[in-house]
């Protein structure tokens, strides 16, 4: 595809900026709403390599994650992304779906009792 290839070539130029995370973290967010899901977690991914700590860059690869069914990456992501919004009621209930999945009951029963309280 003409067009991934052109951004790639255009990210790749600009990847030394300081503010170039958020730059790989909106094409990753542009190319999943045209249904891009492959390379959109490539961009997710390139931008939580330039700031592991983003919070939206968290979120969305671990949404990502989550949607392709990694559930051990996504777990991970959403823990990293939890530490810092504490208040987020869906990404708790992400990480307790792939705690469950991952058959990490012990896990899955602390977030559960967190949201329990929330409610």
């Amino acid at each position: 595809m003409k067009i991934i290839e052109t951004l790639e070539w255009y990210l790749n130029r600009i990847a030394r900026e300081p503010d170039a995370f958020e730059l790989f973290n909106n094409a990753g967010v542009l190319l999943y709403r045209l249904g891009d899901y492959k390379n959109s977690k490539k961009y997710f991914m390139r931008a939580y390599e330039l700031n592991p700590l983003d919070s939206d860059i968290l979120y969305n690869y671990a949404l990502m994650s989550y949607q392709e069914y990694e559930w051990e990456d996504a777990s991970a992501l959403y823990q990293a992304y939890l530490h810092r919004n504490t208040d987020d009621k869906e990404a708790f209930e992400a990480l307790l779906d792939c705690y469950y999945i991952l058959g990490n009951y012990e896990s899955a029963v602390k977030i559960q009792k967190i949201l329990s309280k929330r409610e």
